[in-house]
């Protein structure tokens, strides 16, 4: 179970999730459902290129982060200035 640091924080859930898709598993129904809708042209893309490529950069900052046991500054990330490009 996860619990909060801060004293104010809410109380932890009565019962943990069991896996990593009960957790996340409606997020990626979304997710896809959105992907669907603009595949057909019935809405517009929600995240577009310069945001994917933070995401990307925020989920390489973490990789790294994991394999030097470091914090590591987003701006050590490449990818940053080319973002302008989108």
């Amino acid at each position: 179970p996860i619990a909060s640091t801060e004293p104010t924080g809410p109380p932890a859930a009565d019962k943990p999730w069991t896996g990593f898709l009960e957790r996340f598993g409606p997020a990626y129904e979304a997710e896809l459902a959105a992907f669907i809708e603009v595949v057909r042209g019935e809405r517009a893309n929600p995240c577009d290129g310069r945001e994917a490529l933070q995401a990307l950069r925020v989920a390489e900052a973490c990789e790294v982060s994991r394999r030097e046991r470091r914090a590591v500054r987003l701006a050590e990330i490449p990818g940053g200035a080319s973002a302008a490009a989108f």
